[in-house]
């Protein structure tokens, strides 16, 4: 079983199984021969040569290789606010606390 990756690619021989968990989200991209996904929801996709599936968040699935095969599984990033987008992309230029300036005569 895959726990936790990032990017994860694999050679199957013919009848091999994967079990994978989707946590955030997976995309299952085919890049060789045949592949049969069966889902805890009880879907069914076939995959062949060049085509991609969505694994939801939260899922179970298992993945057969119809013939040899190589797939490439990729995580989808975890869903964020723009805020926390915005304060990634810049940075250390983000300050963390900020001071207003005071008025004059103001304490």
């Amino acid at each position: 079983m895959l726990h936790q990756f990032i990017e994860y690619e694999q050679a199957l021989q013919r009848s091999e199984l994967r079990t994978v968990r989707s946590v955030d989200g997976v995309i299952v991209l085919c890049e060789q021969g045949d592949l049969w996904i069966t889902e805890d929801n009880g879907g069914d996709v076939l995959l062949q040569r060049g085509e991609r599936h969505l694994l939801r968040a939260g899922r179970l699935a298992v993945i057969e290789a119809l013939s040899d095969a190589r797939l490439q599984l990729k995580a989808l990033a975890p869903a964020r606010g723009w805020l926390a987008q915005l304060r990634h992309k810049l940075g250390h230029a983000w300050p963390r606390t900020a001071k207003l300036p005071q008025a004059n005569g103001c304490h």
